[in-house]
């Protein structure tokens, strides 16, 4: 009933009635939530420290997680989302929602079995068994979690798409394009799948430009045209947040860079642009010719 947040660095405590409480009962017994208007809800009591009273639409999951010294997964956490806006949650950011859960919740599990293999090896004598089965765990965990990424990375890049009617696919499509380049080019499988990567996430900068300066039919003010240009910095700025994304932020970065110097944002000419960036500028390109778009 005791319920922290991590907001900016400053920690909240508040106590709740799991009996009443609306979080409380998704906590227990819900699935993905949405709910609005809040001030329709049954059991909604905004806490004002986290200016709850200003929300009008909240989106909840649950997150799984192993307890230490349980085997099974039980509902540890809930992510909650809230926005003072209706309708700010369409399905495909429902989708995103849920689908981070899930990567939280395989984290979770290998972060417990790393545990339980470090204990395993300090035992002594030996337990040969245990450690193959826990070998065996971890690399299902390892693959699933990559499983769960990819599909966090492509559920975000339908996100972006989404903003606009005439985007919708872009980022996947970019990202098939890069990805049959860089096998063409016969490059080792850990770049071929940065460079699909790059594609799904080369549009998650638009999050900040105006949707003006993405659908209009017309020509793009100086203003626009340079918020444009300037976008996957802001993307790579997000992207450092996610760890994983390291290697993938420097394509992303210099995507709009142009062979002759042309392009941005540091001018860089030839060679000097990254040979994943190159291709991404290539597959963004043929895309963009081949599709109807403004």
């Amino acid at each position: 009933s005791s319920v922290g947040l991590d907001l900016a660095k400053e920690s909240v405590q508040f106590r709740v009635d799991p009996e009443t409480d609306f979080l409380s009962q998704v906590f227990a017994h819900g699935d993905c939530t949405l709910a609005e208007p809040l001030n329709a809800v049954r059991g909604w009591h905004p806490e004002p420290r986290l200016r709850q009273e200003l929300a009008n639409a909240l989106l909840a999951v649950p997150v799984m997680g192993r307890f230490p010294g349980t085997a099974r997964r039980q509902r540890s956490g809930l992510l909650v989302f809230q926005s003072g806006t209706l309708g700010a949650f369409p399905l495909e950011l429902q989708e995103l929602a849920k689908q981070t859960a899930l990567l939280m919740t395989e984290a979770h599990r290998l972060q417990g079995l790393v545990v339980d293999a470090k204990r395993a090896l300090a035992c002594k004598p030996p337990q040969p068994n245990r450690l193959l089965t826990l070998r065996a765990q971890l690399t299902e965990s390892l693959g699933d979690l990559i499983g769960h990424q990819q599909r966090f990375l492509e559920l975000l890049a339908i996100s972006v798409d989404a903003r606009l009617h005439y985007t919708r696919g872009h980022s996947q499509a970019v990202a098939a394009v890069a990805r049959a380049l860089a096998n063409r080019l016969g490059l080792n499988e850990k770049t071929v799948d940065l460079v699909y990567y790059a594609g799904l996430l080369g549009q998650i900068g638009k999050f900040s430009l105006p949707r003006e300066a993405l659908g209009g039919a017309g020509k793009l003010s100086h203003q626009e045209w340079e918020a444009l240009r300037h976008h996957p910095n802001v993307g790579v700025g997000l992207m450092m947040h996610i760890q994983a994304m390291g290697e993938v932020a420097p394509y992303v970065h210099y995507q709009n860079e142009r062979w002759d110097g042309s392009g941005a944002p540091e001018g860089l000419k030839g060679r000097d642009i990254p040979l994943g960036s190159r291709i991404l500028a290539v597959a963004n390109a043929y895309h963009a010719m081949t599709c109807e778009r403004p």
